[in-house]
Parts: structure tokens; C-alpha cells; sequence
């Protein structure tokens, strides 16, 4: 029997995890994506474990999340993964929410790369990971970079102390906590009155605790656009679109 290539985990959302409209937060979304993720890469002989005795993790470089509708409170939902190809040093894997009557409610695609602990440094290698279970099934087309519009308007925004509850295992600021970053900047009566349909992050530098971030932000209609910098050096850009 053909081994399944895809890893599915069930979830019912909780009271904690949703917002003022009893809809699941982008940050448990992203949290739930994360944690599958590593069962995929588990799954293809490359986990966090295996990767983390040779001093190698896992870091995501950018990801693309696309909604048609959000899950509520109380909602039991169905998230897949799979890996879909790589350019190494780039490793691409997709995502898929179902309702609980099968019905896709959010397409993810994203980007990986391996990196050392000790430095940083690219591993450009394949480093176990089994690239037979790939699947040739696009949620999302590959995920490419946020551009900002040159003739958009980049406003300063405030900014933020990376504090101990931002930081992960890998000593930085751990992905999920970015969109949570771009949302709290929005106006609270925008938010509310808004479904996000679609949510992408690029991530360039690492942010580490005690790290102050600068954050600018630009709106072109109901699209949002959050650049935050740590210093001179651009750490993330994002881009939120609501309907």
C-alpha cells in the first residue's frame, strides 16, 4: 500500500483562541500550521528532532494563507500538509483547512529553509528529508514575495519590545506572533467590521529578545501593508487583504 503523503490533524476551536466575532485568530491559525508542519517534515524522516541532534531547525521564510471563510468557536475543522517540491536551498509545503463537511475554507502555501543553530548558515542539502512523499498538488501558487507598492505611502506605526512570551525554541521571535503584530496595528473598528481573505509574510531577519521593532504601515483600500525593522535592517513585510 502507497504510503499517504499528506498529514491531517483534527481540531475543534476554543474559547481562547477566538476573537471578539467568535472567529479563530490568525495567530492560533498560524500556531496550528506550525505544529502540522513539523509532523509533515517528521513524517518525511527530517523532524525537529532528528534536524535539532545535528543542530539544524527548521525556519519559514515566507507563507500565503488565503481564506474563504473563518472557523468559529466551537467549529471542529481538519487541517492538512503536505510538501510539495523544493529548490533547495527553498523547501515549499501546502496547506488545507476543511469544514467539518469537507468543504476547503483556507488554502496555505509557504517556504522553509533549513538553518545551523550555531550560525545561521543555509543548509543546502536535502539532510534526510524523503522527497518521494512530494505531491504535485498546488494549494496556492509557489509563494513569492510581499512587494509594497512604490507610490504607496509607508506611515510610521509605533513599535514593539520583543518580550519573553514572542520568543521560541530557536531563540527568536517565532513566527506566529507576526500576524498578531500587523492586526493589533489596524484600526479595532476596521478589524471588526472586516473578514481578512487573504494574509502573506515574508520574513528576513530574525528578531531577538529585547530587540525593539519599528513598524510603518500603508493602506491601499482594503489592503494593508506592515514593514517592520529592527534598526536599519528590515526584518518582515506583510500584506493584509479584507473583504
Amino acid at each position: 500500500m502507497e504510503k499517504d503523503r499528506k498529514v491531517r490533524q483534527e481540531f475543534t476551536v476554543n474559547s481562547y483562541e477566538a476573537d471578539l466575532n467568535s472567529r479563530i485568530k490568525p495567530f492560533f491559525i498560524q500556531s496550528h500550521i506550525q505544529e502540522i508542519a513539523y509532523k509533515g517534515s517528521n513524517l518525511a524522516g527530517a523532524g525537529y528532532a532528528v534536524l535539532r541532534e545535528d543542530g539544524i531547525f527548521w525556519a519559514l521564510n515566507r507563507i500565503h494563507l488565503q481564506f474563504s471563510k473563518w472557523p468559529s468557536w466551537g467549529d471542529t475543522v481538519t487541517l492538512e500538509t503536505w510538501p510539495y517540491t523544493q529548490v533547495l536551498p527553498l523547501w515549499h509545503r501546502n496547506f488545507r483547512l476543511l469544514s467539518e463537511d469537507g468543504e476547503p475554507v483556507m488554502h496555505a502555501t509557504s517556504v522553509w529553509t533549513m538553518l545551523s543553530l550555531k550560525d545561521r548558515a543555509i543548509i543546502r542539502d536535502l539532510h534526510g528529508f524523503d522527497t518521494s512523499l512530494n505531491l504535485e498538488e498546488a494549494s496556492l501558487p509557489l509563494c513569492g514575495k510581499v512587494i509594497v507598492p512604490k507610490t504607496l505611502e509607508m506611515v510610521d506605526a509605533g513599535s514593539h519590545l520583543a518580550v519573553w512570551s514572542d520568543i521560541d525554541t530557536n531563540s527568536h521571535v517565532n513566527n506566529c506572533m507576526y500576524p498578531q503584530w500587523c492586526i493589533d496595528l489596524l484600526p479595532a473598528g476596521y478589524v471588526g467590521g472586516k473578514m481578512l481573505r487573504d494574509l502573506q509574510v515574508c520574513y528576513y531577519h530574525e528578531i531577538h529578545l529585547g530587540e525593539t521593532v519599528g513598524f510603518s504601515l500603508g493602506r491601499d483600500g482594503d489592503t494593508w501593508y506592515v514593514e517592520g525593522n529592527v534598526g536599519e535592517k528590515l526584518c518582515f513585510v506583510a500584506r493584509l487583504e479584507f473583504e
